[in-house]
Formats: C-alpha cells, sequence, structure tokens
C-alpha cells in the first residue's frame, strides 16, 4: 500500500509540473496540499472528506483550527497549514505590492487592500497610510470586530496620521458575511471622519468595504447621503 501511495504522489507532483496547478480538482488540489502535512497517510478520503464538511474549497481555508481537527486524519499540523496558507498569500500579495513603491493605479492599489483581507474571518478595520509622493509607509490595524463611532472615531485616525507623518490616508474594513453593501454605521463614520480630518489638512482619498473579492469605495456615498 505505501508503494502504491508513493507512486500516485509523484504521479500527481509531475502532473502539476507539467500542466499546473488549474489541472488539479478541488480536491486533488486539497489532496496535494496535505502531502506536505501527512507524509505517511493517503490524504484523498481527507481532502473529499473536508471540501464536504465545509462546503467548498475555500471553505476548508475558512475554517478553524478546531474545526479541522473535527476531520479524521487531521491532526494540528495540517489543521495549523491549511490555516496559514491564505495568510502566506496575502503577506506574499502585499510584499509584491510593497516593492513597487507607489501604487501604478487604483486598480493595483484595490487589489493589494483585498489581498491584505483575505482569509480574515471577522471584522477587522485598517488604516493605509501615504506620504506627499503617494508611497505606502504604514498600514495599521485599527480595531477588530467591526466599524463604530466608538472604536473607531476622528481622534484616533488622527492620532496613527499624525504620528506616522502620513499626508494622507484610506480606510478598509471587510464584511466577512459577504455582503459589500455599506450600513449607515459605515457611512456615518465614514463622513465623520472625513470632515475632521481635512480640517487637519488630511485627506482621506477613500474608505473600502472588502467582500467576496471585491473592494468597493464609499466615501462619495457618504458625502452626498449626508449633505443632501
Amino acid at each position: 500500500m505505501g508503494n502504491i501511495n508513493k507512486g500516485h504522489r509523484q504521479r500527481m507532483k509531475q502532473r502539476v509540473r507539467r500542466y499546473g496547478l488549474d489541472s488539479l480538482q478541488d480536491h486533488e488540489a486539497l489532496e496535494l496540499l496535505l502531502f506536505y502535512a501527512l507524509p505517511y497517510k493517503n490524504t484523498n478520503g481527507t481532502a473529499h472528506e473536508l471540501i464536504n464538511k465545509f462546503g467548498s474549497f475555500s471553505g476548508v481555508f475558512c475554517a478553524s483550527e478546531e474545526e479541522l481537527m473535527s476531520v479524521s486524519g487531521i491532526g494540528d499540523h495540517a489543521a495549523l497549514l491549511i490555516r496559514l496558507m491564505p495568510r502566506f498569500f496575502s503577506r506574499y500579495s502585499q510584499d509584491v505590492m510593497n516593492l513597487k513603491g507607489v501604487a501604478e493605479s487604483r486598480q493595483d492599489l484595490e487589489e493589494y487592500i483585498i489581498n491584505h483581507f483575505i482569509a480574515c474571518t471577522t471584522e477587522h478595520v485598517q488604516l493605509f497610510l501615504f506620504d506627499a509622493a503617494g508611497r505606502r509607509i504604514n498600514s495599521i490595524t485599527v480595531h477588530e470586530g467591526g466599524l463604530n463611532s466608538v472604536a473607531v472615531n476622528s481622534e484616533t485616525i488622527a492620532e496613527y496620521v499624525f504620528t506616522n507623518r502620513a499626508t494622507t490616508f484610506i480606510l478598509a474594513h471587510n464584511h466577512p458575511s459577504g455582503d459589500i453593501r455599506p450600513s449607515p454605521d459605515d457611512l456615518y463614520v465614514t463622513r465623520d471622519i472625513y470632515r475632521k480630518l481635512s480640517a487637519l489638512n488630511r485627506e482621506m482619498e477613500e474608505h473600502y468595504i472588502v467582500a467576496g473579492g471585491k473592494c468597493v469605495p464609499i466615501l462619495d456615498a457618504a458625502k452626498e447621503m449626508f449633505d443632501k
């Protein structure tokens, strides 16, 4: 059995080298990943069970370590590997963008922000700070657990902006529910921070909501809603 399993693994690796990861079905790609955490086990059945339990390929990577270990064959090493994979990709993507320095386009910037929230299963509010030349100089998690005027306010943002000597800034927060629409609180907080920081000669360039792999700007909507 061990020799059969070894031969299967070698054939799958050769297939990926020749045709790429897209040549594999979802359960096969997950099976391949598990080779490196479960070197002596047949991971095909485990991969099927993971996708069945969590509903999709992406659902597996959004599960907690505890949930993953409830699947037969998944121990702490495999659970940690699965949980870390999206964060490794996020760090890689952010580093690639950092090496570019000044964002080449708004599309580049939005891609950078989307990648930042990969695998975030709880709501995060992130502040991106820029110097006068448009270079990103820092990225700060302002709050975890939702956007509201108590936790995220103009005083908090101003402190971060001035401490880091930033000229402009962008706010972004995710909606783990997948609903990309801004709530009334999202719009109110956006408008309040925009107005008060503008009075201090520090401009909010945009506020994005990230959900479902998309990035939607809401600053104009916030200004229009409350300026009527």
